[in-house]
This record gives structure tokens, C-alpha cells and sequence, in this order.
């Protein structure tokens, strides 16, 4: 768990985030932004809400600044099909997603720290 800055350096990417912290009234809600290198922005995520992004670009690099150290071993994550994400303009069946990602939990299932 960290607070996390994230920054589009090449390239361009539909960016979203969840809020996993239970007692929230934001709680599941999802909000996206395009991140993307020609209109530079920053996105600061406080602790307990949720990031992915999809790459809309050929490629894209995300420059991504945390309070913590990365540590493997606590990475986890939420099956992005299971929030509500529209993506209204995109052919789901040409998107790559890894097999980490697919495996991860729905939100239902999903676990969160933030009782």
C-alpha cells in the first residue's frame, strides 16, 4: 500500500482507478483519465484506491513516483473486467491482457485492506 504519482511519459493510455477502501462512500466507483505525452499531467493516487491502465498507443511508458519500495510479494490486484470499466470505442476481443491479469480476483472477491 502506497500513495502513488503517475505520469504518461511516451505514448497514450486510458488510466483508472478504483477505490477499495470499504468504509468509503467512493467505495468500487471507478474514474478514468487519458494520460498521454503530449498534454504532460500528473495523477497523484492516495492510499486505498486502486491503478491500471490501458495502453491506446503502439507503446507507452508510465513513469510511476511512491512513498514505498516496490515489494513483489505484496502485489495484488482486481480483474479489470469485474469494475464497471466502459470502454465503449474499443474491440474487447483485440485487447492483450497477461495471464497475471487475468487471474487476479473480481472485486467482489477481492480482499481489501480498508475495512
Amino acid at each position: 500500500m502506497h500513495n502513488k504519482i503517475v505520469t504518461c511519459l511516451e505514448g497514450k493510455v486510458l488510466d483508472f482507478f478504483v477505490d477499495i477502501r470499504k468504509c468509503s462512500s467512493t467505495y468500487g466507483k471507478v474514474v478514468t483519465v487519458e494520460l498521454n505525452s503530449e498534454h504532460p499531467q500528473l495523477v497523484y493516487l492516495p492510499i486505498g484506491i486502486a491503478h491500471g491502465f490501458l495502453t491506446l498507443s503502439e507503446q507507452a511508458t508510465l513513469l510511476y513516483k511512491t512513498d514505498h519500495i516496490y515489494a513483489p510479494e505484496l502485489d495484488q490486484g482486481i480483474l479489470w473486467s469485474s469494475i464497471g470499466l466502459e470502454l465503449n470505442d474499443l474491440d474487447l476481443d483485440t485487447l492483450i491482457i497477461s495471464e497475471r491479469d487475468k487471474a487476479f480476483p473480481t472485486l467482489a472477491d477481492y480482499k481489501s485492506p480498508f475495512e
